[in-house]
């Protein structure tokens, strides 16, 4: 239990670090600005993640701990479909609209979870050990956001690679084939499983993400710009 509390602390840490770095490459690019979002917000999440591993106080668990856990597993979906749309490049000129809905509907779910509107879990604890039960259709309607988001800002950007000239095509298919692996690990034991009634695994979701921030932040960000 104390090596996963450690394991999850160090890489989360890593990544706020990372989401430091990112940002001041270019403070004044959007996309770097959503990428240290992403990495601030996963940081965050696996933080409360790690907590959840030693606090076994019931109060705290229900009013602070959980609900910070679910309040940032919220929010980098949606800066991840954001980065989708600036990295590298912007394709649209007008879309207003379509961000006040991509902004809205991860705020009410966030506001719905803090006022305990939105119950993802139930717990229990027995002999210091904490038994979490996914409560529907609360835990399902998560589920759809998490998977649409990720699911649209991949779409987007294989919409970039195939417009793409040539000159960023390299950035864009290591975002996509991190998205792919993101999607398939994180969605599993973090989505999938709870889903399924097991949350064994739930531990690894915020590894299997902040890895990827770590690797794709490096690729698309830090190593080009030293190849420049």
């Amino acid at each position: 239990m104390i090596i996963k509390f450690f394991l999850t602390v160090i890489i989360a840490i890593l990544n706020i670090i990372l989401g430091i770095i990112v940002y001041k490459k270019n403070n004044k690019s959007k996309s770097n600005r959503f990428y240290r979002n992403l990495c601030f917000t996963g940081g965050i999440w696996a933080l409360f993640m790690a907590a959840l591993l030693i606090i076994k106080d019931a109060f705290v668990l229900e009013h602070f701990i959980i609900k910070g856990i679910y309040f940032f597993a919220i929010l980098p979906p949606l800066y991840y479909l954001l980065f989708s749309f600036y990295y590298p490049y912007n394709l649209e000129t007008s879309q207003k609209k379509l961000q006040i809905l991509i902004y809205a509907i991860p705020s009410v779910m966030a506001i719905f979870v803090l006022l305990g509107v939105l119950k993802m879990e139930t717990f229990q604890l027995e002999h210091n050990q904490i038994y979490q039960t996914v409560v529907y259709p609360d835990y399902f309607i998560l589920s759809l956001y998490f998977f649409g988001y990720i699911i649209w800002g991949f779409i987007r950007l294989l919409n970039k690679l195939n417009k793409d000239s040539g000159s960023y095509k390299n950035q864009i298919s290591y975002l996509i084939i991190a998205t792919f692996t993101t999607f398939v690990f994180t969605g599993s034991v973090s989505i999938i499983l709870p889903l399924a009634g097991t949350f064994a695994y739930d531990w690894l979701g915020p590894i299997f993400l902040l890895i990827h921030f770590l690797t794709v932040g490096y690729l698309i960000f830090i190593k080009t710009s030293k190849a420049n």
